[in-house]
C-alpha cells in the first residue's frame, strides 16, 4: 500500500499548481511574510503563523475525515496536502512542549487518516492514487503548452506578414527620399540662379555709382562679388546632382508649382513615420515571441514529447487526463483541484 511519505515526497517534487490546501496565513496577522525579513520582531510574528497553522490543519483533519460527501480518494489527495503543511514547519520555532506535542500528534493523526482511507481504497486505488497525482498538474502545462504554440504560431504569420509589409514600407520611403532629393537639388540650383542675379545687379549697381559713393560702391562690389562666386559654385553643385536624375523625373521635377514641391516633402514625411510605426510593431511582436519561447520551454520541461504531438493529439491527451482525474476523484473532486483553472474548459 502506498505510504503517507511517499505522497509527500512526491508533492513536494511538484510545481504545486494543483494545490488544494489553501491557507490565508496574512490574514488578521501583524506583518505578511515579506516583511519578515528584517523584522525584529520575526520569530514571534513566525510563531504565531505556525500556531494559527497547525490549528487550521487540526480542524481540516476533522472535517475531512468526517465528510461524508467527498470520495475517499479526494480525501486522500486532502491529507497528503496537510501533511505537506507539517513538513514544512520549522519544528525550532515552536520552543513551547505544548506545541511540539501537538505537532507531532497531528503527524501522527494523518498518518493514521492516511492509512484508514487507503485501507478503503482497493490495492488499484492506491496505485491509481499516485497515476493521478500529478495529472491536474500535467493538465494545465499541456493545455498552457498548446495555447502558447498557438500564440507563437500567430506571431510568427503576424511577424512574417509584417516583414512584408515593411518591405514594402521601405521601399515607399527610398522613392520618396529619391523624388524629394531631386526636388532639393532642383530648388537649390534655382535658389543659386536666383542669387547670381542679385550678387550682379549689386556689381553692377557698384559700378554704376562708383564715382558718386565710392566707400559704399566698394563695400556692396565686394558683397556682390562673394555672393557671386558662392552662387556660381552652389549652382554647379546643385547642378551637378540635378542632372544624375533620371530624365523623366527632372522633366516632372521641373514643371511642378510649390504645392507640387510640398507635396512631394509630405509624402516623404509620411512615409518615414508609417515605417516607424511598423517598426516598432515588429518590435513588440519579436519582445512577445521572446517571452512565449521562454514560457514554452519552461512547460516543456515537464515532458519532452509535447513538442512532437499536433494540436489535435494535444487535445486529445488533456481529454484522457482530465477524464481520467474525474474517473477516480469525481466529477466535484476534479473540478475541486482543477478550480479557478481557465485554461482547462472540459470540466
Amino acid at each position: 500500500m502506498i505510504s503517507l511519505k511517499q505522497m509527500t515526497q512526491l508533492a513536494a517534487s511538484s510545481t504545486e499548481v494543483w494545490r488544494i490546501l489553501q491557507l490565508d496565513l496574512t490574514k488578521d496577522w501583524v506583518a505578511a511574510p515579506g516583511d519578515l525579513k528584517n523584522n525584529p520582531e520575526r520569530p514571534a510574528v513566525q510563531l504565531q503563523r505556525d500556531r494559527k497553522l497547525l490549528w487550521d490543519l487540526t480542524f481540516r483533519l476533522k472535517i475531512t475525515l468526517e465528510d461524508e460527501g467527498t470520495n475517499s480518494a479526494l480525501k486522500a489527495r486532502m491529507l497528503v496536502d496537510g501533511a505537506r503543511k507539517l513538513e514544512t514547519l520549522d519544528l525550532q520555532m515552536l520552543p513551547a512542549r505544548e506545541d511540539k506535542n501537538r505537532h507531532a500528534q497531528l503527524v501522527k493523526d494523518y498518518q493514521i487518516g492516511f492509512d484508514s482511507i487507503c485501507a478503503v481504497l482497493d490495492e488499484e486505488g492506491s496505485e491509481s492514487l499516485i497515476e493521478t497525482f500529478n495529472y491536474p498538474e500535467h493538465v494545465l502545462a499541456l493545455a498552457e503548452y498548446a495555447q502558447l504554440r498557438r500564440e507563437h504560431t500567430g506571431l510568427e504569420s503576424r511577424g512574417a506578414a509584417l516583414e512584408k509589409i515593411i518591405e514594402e514600407a521601405l521601399e515607399e520611403s527610398a522613392d520618396a527620399e529619391h523624388d524629394c532629393a531631386c526636388v532639393e537639388a532642383f530648388l537649390g540650383r534655382r535658389n543659386a540662379h536666383g542669387g547670381i542675379v542679385i550678387a550682379s545687379s549689386l556689381l553692377l549697381a557698384a559700378v554704376f555709382f562708383f564715382k558718386i559713393f565710392q566707400f559704399f560702391t566698394l563695400v556692396v562690389g565686394s558683397l556682390g562679388l562673394i555672393l557671386l562666386l558662392v552662387g556660381l559654385y552652389f549652382r554647379r553643385s546643385q547642378s551637378i546632382l540635378f542632372d544624375a536624375f533620371e530624365g523623366g523625373l527632372k522633366l516632372k521635377v521641373s514643371r511642378l508649382n510649390p504645392s507640387g514641391f510640398r507635396a512631394i516633402r509630405e509624402r516623404l514625411v509620411k512615409a518615414q513615420e508609417n515605417l516607424k510605426v511598423l517598426k516598432l510593431r515588429m518590435d513588440v511582436i519579436s519582445d512577445e515571441l521572446k517571452i512565449i519561447k521562454a514560457k514554452l520551454a519552461k512547460v516543456v520541461a515537464l515532458e519532452r514529447s509535447w513538442p512532437s504531438l499536433t494540436d489535435s493529439e494535444i487535445d486529445k491527451s488533456v481529454q484522457m487526463m482530465t477524464e481520467r482525474c474525474q474517473q477516480f476523484f469525481g466529477e466535484s473532486g476534479a473540478r475541486l483541484i482543477l478550480q479557478n483553472k481557465l485554461e482547462i474548459t472540459l470540466l
